[in-house]
């Protein structure tokens, strides 16, 4: 679009989005359409869009179709009818046009690929209706901008995010994590009310009601989105990036495809985990195209699990425990020997760390200890207790100390398997231990070992950790 086009759509929507002529329009009914103005300011129409864009709430059906701004002046819609339909003339088919966003995907075989995550097919009235709310939204200059980039014959690169909705931390404010990789809290309840006039309109929020106030993790995938006319709409699925008729830049991105953003989001969930001492778990995923940043309605599919799951109780953290996971991630991220020996560890602890019973809890962690320490298949509590006190004793008192309170915990893990019915109390020496105490015990040590180990840059040599005990001692 040249530098005269772009200021001409300028003045068009400038025009069109005038407080004299711009109303909010509703339209209902079946077979004859009926239609009349809704008393909503702009501004009030203009939070809304904002709130629920903001929050990835996708407007309802009802309210996508029957609820639009609309031009007074009918000359200044026309005009930018006509705009559209010169700007968009190679795409368009029967007064529409087709529109798809490819996402990446590969696997060793076929390599990388472009792969259709949405598409569908837009009349122009519809063009017409969201050009207009990204101008209310965010501004006349950024509609221009958004239309000039997606109206080209070669289409648009941009980022679409792949979400995680986290449960376990909660977040004192958005942090940038990575490039391309940030955590934030979606908003809540009362942020996201709508204009009064629209409640007698039978308004149904349950749409986005399940991810208010979730934290989330959103990480930046490339994405390549174009006009088209529908009978080409296909033309690009799974054709292989190196193929393509136009050239694909991938900027030394990381987060190419879904295996390499989903084996991101495993590890750095398990980093967050032990940084923050709580379980950070995965409950629901999903994909996001920003409306305010493409030209295509509506925004993807966000949602919940079905399956709520164990989790645990939620911890709100800040920068500092942000920063410790992530050196944590990098870490394990750069020695796969490391992160495959200590997966089942963090699992298991992990687990012990969700909601469920003390006697669940000290199963995972005897068998988290276990993974940790035992290599042979005899005297496995003497390896454990021995091996884990002298790993994390600090001095040959506390070494004693260590190897009681994990004999206790492996017994009564023992005696909980092998159903001989464990008592509430455990006893130590002189002292009892409720059995939430064991667990928390148990949990704080398992804990101490994985961040040992990472920090030490693998497990220990334990013969040779034993002659330095006995050598010391």
């Amino acid at each position: 679009m040249t530098e005269e086009r772009k200021q001409e759509l300028r003045q068009l929507l400038g025009e069109a989005v005038a407080t004299e002529n711009l109303k909010i329009l509703y339209k209902h009914g079946r077979g004859k359409i009926y239609e009349y103005w809704l008393p909503i300011p702009a501004s009030e129409y203009q939070r809304y869009l904002q709130q629920r864009w903001a929050a990835y709430s996708a407007e309802p059906s009802w309210f996508f179709f029957s609820v639009k701004p609309h031009i007074v002046n009918e000359v200044t819609e026309s005009r930018l009818l006509g705009f559209i339909r010169e700007e968009l003339a190679p795409f368009i088919e029967k007064d529409s046009v087709y529109f798809d966003s490819h996402a990446i995907e590969g696997n060793t075989a076929s390599g990388l690929r472009l792969q259709p995550i949405r598409g569908g097919v837009l009349m122009l009235d519809v063009c017409l209706d969201h050009l207009l709310k990204i101008a209310i939204v965010s501004g006349i200059e950024n509609a221009v901008s958004i239309f000039a980039r997606f109206s080209c014959t070669e289409g648009a690169h941009g980022y679409f995010q792949s979400i995680a909705l986290l449960e376990g931390i909660s977040l004192e404010a958005e942090i940038q994590v990575f490039k391309g990789v940030r955590l934030f809290t979606l908003p809540d309840a009362d942020s996201e009310r709508p204009p009064s006039q629209l409640a007698t309109l039978f308004f149904d929020m349950r749409e986005g009601r399940s991810l208010r106030g979730k934290t989330v993790l959103a990480i930046d995938r490339p994405v390549y989105s174009i006009f088209s006319k529908r009978s080409q709409e296909a033309f690009l699925d799974g054709v292989p990036i190196d193929n393509l008729p136009f050239q694909f830049k991938l900027d030394g991105e990381k987060f190419t495809d879904s295996k390499a953003v989903n084996s991101f989001g495993n590890l750095f969930c398990q980093a967050l985990s032990i940084a923050c001492d709580s379980a950070v778990q995965i409950s629901g995923t999903g994909w996001l195209l920003e409306e305010g940043k493409f030209f295509h309605p509506g925004n993807g599919g966000v949602r919940p699990s079905r399956y709520r799951g164990l989790f645990g109780k939620t911890k709100k953290v800040g920068p500092d425990e942000i920063d410790e996971a992530k050196r944590l991630y990098h870490i394990l991220d750069k020695n796969p020997v490391i992160r495959k020996d200590l997966r089942i560890p963090i699992d298991r602890w992990i687990k012990s760390k969700a909601s469920g019973s003390e006697v669940d809890k000290i199963i995972d962690l005897g068998i988290a200890l276990e993974a940790l320490y035992v290599t042979r298949k005899d005297s496995i509590v003497k390896q454990l207790c021995h091996r884990a006190s002298l790993y994390l004793g600090e001095n040959s008192v506390n070494r004693m100390t260590l190897e009681q309170e994990l004999e206790a915990i492996y017994d009564y893990r023992s005696d909980v398997v092998h159903n001989r019915g464990p008592g509430k109390e455990v006893e130590i020496e002189t002292k009892v231990y409720s059995v939430s105490d064991l667990v928390k015990t148990a949990q704080n040590l398992c804990r101490k070992s994985i961040l040992k180990i990472i920090q030490d840059g693998g497990f220990p040599d334990w013969s040779r950790l034993r002659q330095w005990a006995q050598h010391s001692s």
